[in-house]
């Protein structure tokens, strides 16, 4: 385990670069936060870092102040690439070759962070053992926040479709509500029932059934945009998020989520099935809540709509 330096001006530096750190929520900015601090504490210094992703390389994170044009020498000097590298690269380094550039904590073969720097001529070079300890510092931070990312991700989704689940969906839709209302701009969402679900799983299973909810959770969020969302609200309900959407367009993507669906063929329990979707409109002045029971309205009229027509064929 590194030591705390004993200089009183790294140790000064540490604490602040810890604090700033503390108080973050994001991974991707823990680079960009740690780098400005680092710069402020060293004059004279400039840094970057390396983070290690899942695949095992390690990937760009910040260039704080340093610059791209001098990432290609930086990386030379210590023999890696500074875009992208093997841990290999990096551990086959001596250490006593690398002062400036990569320490990590406990002479991990793969850390979680590699920090490096330049240092201008005439200015005071940063310790090893400061190097090392920042990079505990934001390593810790990177793995911490990311794993409380991937728990909220979790928690988040609906685990047999991928989709968001109820209680997320309802969220997100109260605070594009109140986002949309604060500056004026329409919102609508889209209630979604699968037709006949309940004979489905009476007739084939509920394994056949599950199947069906993915094929058609796939089929929506094919169509969606990037700042739409999609949840799972109910056993066969779906609630889509149409930020920016007024009434009119709304509408087209329902006929058109409805045709999609129609159009899906899926093979299970030595069937084929073609599922179909009943799609109900909500916008409007309201809050989450009015929206949504709008929605879901608007869809059991249609329901009834069809199976009347359905009835006169």
């Amino acid at each position: 385990m590194w030591k705390p330096t004993s200089d009183p001006s790294e140790m000064d530096c540490l604490l602040r670069l810890a604090t700033r750190l503390t108080g973050m929520s994001d991974a991707g900015r823990v680079g960009e936060q740690a780098l400005d601090e680092l710069h402020d504490c060293l004059p004279g210094t400039t840094w970057a870092m390396l983070v290690r992703e899942v695949d095992g390389t390690y990937a760009l994170c910040a260039a704080g102040r340093l610059g791209a044009e001098n990432l290609a020498a930086l990386a030379t000097s210590a023999g890696v690439d500074a875009v992208r590298c093997a841990p290999e690269a990096l551990t086959a380094i001596p250490f006593e070759q690398r002062p400036r550039y990569a320490c990590w904590p406990n002479g991990a073969a793969a850390p979680e962070v590699v920090l490096g720097t330049f240092v201008d001529p005439g200015a005071r070079a940063p310790s090893l053992t400061l190097l090392a300890c920042a990079a505990q510092l934001c390593g810790h931070a990177v793995r911490t926040l990311r794993e409380l990312g991937r728990l909220r991700v979790e928690s988040d989704t609906d685990p047999l479709t991928g989709v968001q689940n109820r209680r997320a969906i309802l969220e997100r839709l109260t605070a594009e509500r109140g986002w949309a209302a604060e500056r004026g701009l329409p919102l609508a969402v889209l209630f979604i029932d699968l037709d006949r679900f309940k004979a489905v799983n009476d007739t084939y299973g509920h394994a056949v059934g599950d199947q069906l909810l993915r094929a058609v959770a796939h089929a929506l969020r094919s169509v969606l945009r990037a700042s739409d969302a999609v949840g799972r609200v109910g056993g066969d309900e779906f609630l889509v998020i149409l930020p920016g959407a007024g009434p009119s367009a709304a509408a087209r993507l329902a006929e058109s989520l409805e045709a999609l669906v129609a159009a899906t063929e899926l093979v299970a329990g030595g069937a084929r099935l073609r599922p179909s979707v009943t799609v109900g409109v909500g916008s409007g002045e309201g809050d989450a809540a009015t929206l949504v029971a709008a929605a879901d309205q608007a869809m059991l009229a249609r329901k009834g709509v069809r199976r009347e027509v359905a009835a006169v064929a």
